[in-house]
């Protein structure tokens, strides 16, 4: 093997060693970011479309209310929230379910099947409770944190 070789080698060494370590970060701050959105959800608030900050989820409907206190009764509403409260968590389900998926220039995070859930997201989100938007503050230390 000549010295070219050798040093082609150790280059494509070098790049897969950088791409394993970016994949690697990258399922770290879609975690990070998962879990933020998780807990966001968890306390009522959701992010405007424009990224400007944290706002709390629109009120739910006296109907919802109502099955949401059913539900209760039934032992089948989660832990995780009261009848009244607006924090897009009824059964857990959907917010619970969240997945990470990297590759090498971009990370997703989605709610896992069935579509029903991804339905679910959809239609409160066109009802102005949306929580997958990301905040301009998080995406900042995220720029903070790639730039170390």
């Amino acid at each position: 093997m000549n010295d070219l070789e050798k040093a082609q080698e150790k280059l494509d060494e070098l790049d897969n060693k950088i791409k394993k370590t970016l994949a690697s970060k990258l399922k770290e701050w879609a975690n990070n970011i998962k879990q933020q959105i998780q807990q966001r959800t968890k306390d009522g608030l959701g992010v405007s479309d424009n990224g400007k900050g944290e706002k709390a989820l629109k009120p739910l409907k006296s109907q919802t209310i109502e099955r949401r206190k059913t539900l209760k009764s039934q032992g089948l509403l989660s832990s995780d929230t009261q009848p009244e409260f607006s924090n897009q968590i009824e059964t857990g389900e959907m917010v619970n379910n969240m997945q990470v998926s990297v590759n090498t220039n971009k990370l997703e995070i989605e709610i896992t099947p069935p579509n029903t859930r991804k339905e679910a997201a959809k239609g409160q989100r066109d009802k102005g409770r949306a929580i997958f938007n990301v905040s301009d503050e998080q995406l900042k230390e995220l720029e903070n944190d790639i730039k170390e």
